[in-house]
């Protein structure tokens, strides 16, 4: 244990790595990753996310969605559950043009996973884009908010330093 001696407490930092993930979280590299298994529709999702100091996940590569669809169907297997997933990206900000939740361009990433014709549904109402098990797990767009478009999602978040012991 390291001792913090900036005040007249006396606090104990935690052994271990500099940084962590909180415990609903799993480690992947650098992110820290929390499947939310309760259906919600996009906007939901994505509030849910906020309050937890995460975003919606972000597939950067092909090795992020192998990853996340071993991620998925373990998932299923153990719970017989699930059906699609939302991932942080849209077009609600502009229409036609795809961004990430945390501002990159979808362009500027070169990586894709969309099931046949899916881009053909950006019509201005369907904003939003999830990994359907129906389509093999490509991404497909669909609208933000419907009844019929709830899905699972996966929040992700830097990891944090440990809280001091005081």
């Amino acid at each position: 244990m390291a001792t913090d001696n900036s005040s007249e407490q006396c606090c104990l930092l935690p052994d271990g790595p500099a940084l962590f993930c909180p415990s609903s979280y799993r480690s992947r590299g650098d992110t820290c990753l929390k499947l939310h298994s309760r259906p919600r529709d996009y906007p939901a999702a994505k509030a849910i996310c906020a309050e937890d100091g995460a975003r919606l996940f972000n597939i950067r590569s092909q090795a992020d969605n192998e990853w996340l669809i071993g991620h998925l169907r373990s998932y299923q297997s153990r719970t017989g559950k699930g059906r699609g997933v939302w991932i942080g990206l849209t077009d609600v900000w502009s229409a036609g043009t795809l961004e990430w939740e945390d501002g990159t361009a979808f362009d500027d990433t070169g990586y894709t996973n969309w099931a046949e014709g899916a881009l053909d549904r950006n019509d201005g109402i369907r904003d939003c884009v999830y990994m359907d098990r129906g389509y093999g797990w490509k991404w497909y767009i669909q609208k933000c908010v419907s009844r019929r478009e709830r899905h699972a999602f996966i929040c992700a978040r830097d990891p944090a330093p440990p809280e001091p012991t005081c």
